[in-house]
């Protein structure tokens, strides 16, 4: 593959430096320190949670995320999504696969396997599942943990760029249609 030409101001200036960013460097610069799963996410958490699909939201469901440590390197992680007999609970295990990196997995306990990273305070996953694209974050602010599922169809899929130039990257393009939301507070 020619490695494309760099010159500043092009666009494709930009673009190279967006996809180093998003893809090298976060494998970089981690190995000296150890990235755990702070105490200050264990326990129970819960708060409402906001589906909008881009006209407003349609839904309100309460959540409660209950994360506990296993063992060093393993955390129960229970989503429960509703309440009462209607509650949809969620059993998975949060193992630490590479702390060094940041790198954990979920485990759905069903032969489903999420690979997440975690750093910043913030523990990200990204899978498909019939069709959807989701990219699920847990994040620590202050004394509030916010919960966000962006979800994209892939059947509404672009591909932009590539045609003007060699310079310019095609870019696959995923519309999100539905963004969850919930801002959880420890009980």
């Amino acid at each position: 593959m020619k490695a494309p030409k760099i010159t500043t101001g092009k666009p494709a200036l930009s673009g190279l430096f967006c996809y180093f960013l998003l893809t090298l460097l976060p494998a970089q610069g981690q190995d000296s320190l150890t990235i755990q799963i702070p105490e200050a996410w264990l326990g129970h958490w819960q708060g409402q949670m906001t589906i909008d699909n881009g006209r407003g939201p349609v839904m309100q469901v309460f959540v409660a995320l209950h994360i506990e440590a296993s063992t060093a390197n393993t955390w129960q992680w229970q989503i429960r999504y509703g309440q009462g007999d209607s509650a949809q609970v969620r059993n998975y295990a949060l193992k630490a696969r590479n702390a060094h990196k940041g790198q954990y997995l979920i485990d759905e306990l069903n032969s489903i396997v999420l690979p997440a990273f975690f750093t910043q305070q913030t523990l990200i996953s990204f899978f498909e599942v019939q069709g959807n694209l989701i990219q699920t974050i847990y994040r620590l602010e202050g004394e509030s943990l916010f919960f966000e599922n962006a979800v994209a169809k892939m059947a509404l899929s672009a591909l932009t760029g590539g045609k003007e130039s060699e310079d310019i990257p095609p870019v696959r393009t995923y519309p999100v249609v539905s963004l969850q939301r919930a801002r959880l507070e420890k009980k």
